[in-house]
């Protein structure tokens, strides 16, 4: 049984059509890389398997279960994370205190609003704040555990925002170009945190422009243009497939 199943997924906005009859399905242990040009759908299909927006038609079953009608916390909560292209963190929040609204995003169905009234009795809560110590010191932040995140490097709070979407272990990660915008160095750190955790058990399906970055990382690429799957397989059939270097350079 497929840990994620996507069952021909579209969405429209103002009659054009973003994300169009897609359907694929991962397996548990799969690094698998979404690429497109820009404009493709990759984040719009990525917002509809998470429910931050609502397809216009098609399912989603994640490990047997049918997610087409929860809302985002509950889709957390099975076990289905994600990080964003923009990144998001508390800038006025230590690196901690991120981690640990994040936990508690994870684990119980609460807005916002209602993770702050209450974080100072929940920060006491042991359990989580070794897991969000563990997880400090697995990327590489220890040093900057009471930091506010307004004050890391943009390197710095990619790898906060990774944090906060790994935090509870989740069967699957949803990653938003991961690579974008940060230098070598930290490309390396980010594809070897990945590999570490994948090694451990989670499941990756990642967004990705660097070429390099997500042909060397991924077990299997899925190519998307105008919203279609164009090539679905090994990095190296997928690079070159006619499809594909199509979509992107028009040959």
């Amino acid at each position: 049984m497929p840990l994620l199943k996507v069952c021909g997924l579209t969405k429209k906005f103002y009659g054009i059509t973003a994300v169009n009859n897609v359907s694929f399905a991962v397996n548990t242990g799969e690094i698998v890389g979404l690429i497109g040009p820009n404009g493709s759908g990759k984040t719009t299909l990525f917002n509809c398997i998470t429910r931050m927006l609502i397809a216009d038609q098609g399912r989603v079953l994640f490990n047997g279960e049918d997610i087409s009608n929860f809302k985002p916390a509950q889709i957390a909560q099975k076990g289905l994370a994600r990080s964003f292209h923009f990144i998001r963190v508390f800038i006025d929040l230590t690196v901690r205190e991120n981690i640990l609204v994040a936990a508690q995003h994870h684990q119980q169905d609460n807005d916002l609003e209602q993770i702050f009234r209450t974080k100072n009795s929940r920060l006491l809560d042991q359990e989580i704040l070794i897991k969000a110590d563990k997880i400090i010191n697995f990327i590489g932040l220890q040093g900057l555990t009471n930091e506010k995140a307004g004050n890391l490097s943009y390197g710095q709070r990619k790898l906060l925002s990774f944090s906060m979407a790994i935090i509870f272990h989740p069967k699957l990660v949803l990653l938003d170009e991961p690579a974008a915008a940060v230098n070598p160095t930290m490309i390396k750190r980010i594809g070897e945190y990945i590999r570490t955790l994948n090694q451990q058990g989670i499941t990756f399906i990642i967004v990705e422009h660097n070429m390099e970055f997500i042909m060397g990382l991924a077990d299997r690429i899925i190519a998307l243009d105008q919203g279609s799957i164009i090539a679905d397989g090994l990095p190296r059939d997928v690079q070159h497939d006619y499809r594909v270097q199509e979509a992107y350079f028009g040959v």
